[in-house]
């Protein structure tokens, strides 16, 4: 056996620590998989404006990716595309949800639906941070 550096790995080496993680976790965890959900939004000639994705994740949904084109930003559609995905986590039996976003991202608008940092990673890259932060959802008959 022996040890060696990849300094540029192919997308196959890197998919191949990856697929034998998720297979390592798989047979641990009571949940054995995670559905993706996404929402999207449209002008009215059907040119996509924005879009929101996550999984869902037993009790978790976890957003992956948000996007709003600039000149759509500031009209609301940021909170009706949260909340869409949202209620579809909920649907699907989520009581949480947790993101990442950098300093110069969406911390104050995700703070104003209801999310707070967890921890703030410092120094990120070298000048930055980034938040993570999660959120519970107001569930009936969840404790």
């Amino acid at each position: 056996m022996f040890i060696h550096v990849e300094s540029t790995p192919t997308e196959e080496d890197r998919e191949w620590v990856h697929q034998r993680l998720i297979d390592f976790n798989r047979a641990r965890f009571e949940v054995s998989q995670s559905f993706p959900v996404a929402v999207f939004v449209d002008d009215d000639d059907g040119v996509r404006q924005g879009g929101l994705t996550g999984r869902t994740f037993g009790n978790w949904l976890m957003i992956e990716y948000f996007w709003l084109a600039e000149d759509t930003r500031g009209q609301g559609y940021g909170s009706k595309l949260l909340a869409a995905l949202e209620q579809e986590a909920i649907q699907r039996g989520c009581r949480f949800a947790m993101l990442d976003t950098l300093d110069f991202q969406a911390k104050p608008f995700y703070e104003k639906q209801g999310y707070r940092v967890v921890y703030t990673m410092d120094a990120y890259p070298q000048l930055g941070k980034r938040h993570y932060m999660v959120k519970e959802f107001a569930v009936e008959g969840a404790c």
